[in-house]
């Protein structure tokens, strides 16, 4: 009899664990529907999924966002979907569960050579010039999805606070959703940056939606010699072709509040790689950092203190900062990453083969090697809460 009753244990164990490994084989995340599916109301009973009856249709092509997956009562592997928005730009925003034999096995974001995000969307930019991404605006994010079917030839992508930039092969530019006016503009546009302000570097000259105040060089920069520029709501700061930088603040001759000095920007040489943001330690007060990795993979960070965060990380490419955290990508693929998001740190630390990294407040994207994308954290673009009957 205790024989008996250990074999059904070990086969209870033995099946549950297969549950777990086909659940989390799963891959989960954005995808886009192969054929047309069913979407089940759905309940879990004793640990498998009955999907229930069937709401409502969703149509070939459709986006969904896979954010869990159950073994059904029917022997089907089911996913967990929000709806996005499909092409022509008509909005399901529901939930509920498709057979996973109806979602294409090709990922939704490939062929991705660089991605920019803010907390409500992001930009992902091909190697063929296309963009893709997702987004939620208070406007028209219908629109979002519409126009960047068109985008072709871009360069460079930017993404802030409720609007995205698409800087083109010729100069010319697609905005999209609510982006700053940088009055004067003129010439080719070579980059472009914005949050609550807007930065842009053309062939004439450097033009911004506020003044800016230069905090090093003093006489400004020169600018033929900018090879990339990051900006939050204080400050716009550049890398330059030489490896230095240069930064500046709007309006008002001064960053955000700082717990030290200002730092010696003149000591800042040998750089590869830049990124800024206003840091909330606390979720209530908030300081300017700067971050910039350096062609031997070391990092400076301003202010000094936070560069505690990254001791034992080694060999990097690329740092990116968001409010309350950092991620930063090793030459090798490996990502490091430290702060309060401590879910987001645990998913991302274990990510491998990635190329770069974008660190956003509530979620982080990597590009792997082959060109797709990964996410961890909250996602929720393009979807609407469901109204309760």
């Amino acid at each position: 009899m205790k024989k008996r009753f250990a074999y059904l244990l070990v086969l209870i164990l033995f099946v549950f664990l297969a549950i777990s490994s086909a659940r989390a084989e799963t891959t989960l995340g954005f995808a886009r529907l192969a054929m047309s599916a069913n979407v089940r109301s759905g309940v879990i009973v004793k640990g498998k999924l009955d999907p229930g009856n069937t709401s409502y249709r969703l149509p070939e092509g459709a986006m969904v966002y896979i954010w869990d997956a159950w073994e059904g009562v029917d022997g089907e592997m089911w996913y967990h979907i929000t709806c996005q928005y499909e092409e022509n730009g008509r909005l399901r925003g529901r939930q509920g569960w498709i057979v996973s034999s109806c979602v294409d096995s090709a990922p939704l974001f490939t062929d991705v050579v660089a991605v920019s995000g803010d907390a409500d969307g992001f930009l992902a930019l091909r190697s063929d010039g296309t963009v893709t991404g997702a987004a939620r605006l208070t406007g028209d994010t219908s629109a979002f999805y519409k126009t960047l079917a068109g985008v072709k030839d871009a360069v460079s992508v930017s993404a802030g606070a409720e609007g995205y930039l698409c800087v083109l092969k010729d100069g010319g530019e697609t905005v999209i959703g609510s982006v700053p006016k940088a009055s004067g503009v003129t010439g080719g546009v070579l980059l472009d940056t914005m949050q609550e302000e807007r930065t842009v570097l053309t062939s004439e000259g450097l033009f911004s939606s506020k003044p800016l105040s230069w905090a090093w060089p003093a006489e400004g920069a020169e600018l033929s010699g900018v090879v990339d520029m990051e900006q939050k709501q204080g400050s716009v700061f550049m890398l330059m072709d030489d490896g230095t930088v240069a930064c500046a603040a709007f309006e008002d001759d001064r960053f955000f509040i700082m717990p030290e000095e200002m730092p010696d920007f003149s000591d800042w040489k040998d750089i590869a790689g830049i990124d800024t943001v206003l840091w909330h330690p606390e979720g209530v007060y908030f300081y300017e950092v700067f971050a910039a990795v350096k062609n031997d993979g070391t990092v400076r960070i301003s202010p000094r203190f936070i560069e505690r965060y990254t001791l034992g990380w080694e060999d990097l490419k690329q740092v990116s900062l968001a409010s309350d955290y950092l991620v930063g990508v090793s030459k090798d693929g490996r990502v490091y990453a430290a702060g309060r998001e401590k879910k987001i740190i645990e998913e991302v630390s274990s990510w491998n083969g990635i190329t770069a990294v974008c660190a956003c407040d509530g979620y982080c994207i990597g590009v792997k090697e082959d060109g797709t994308l990964v996410f961890a954290g909250k996602f929720s673009y393009g979807y609407v809460e469901p109204k309760s009957d």
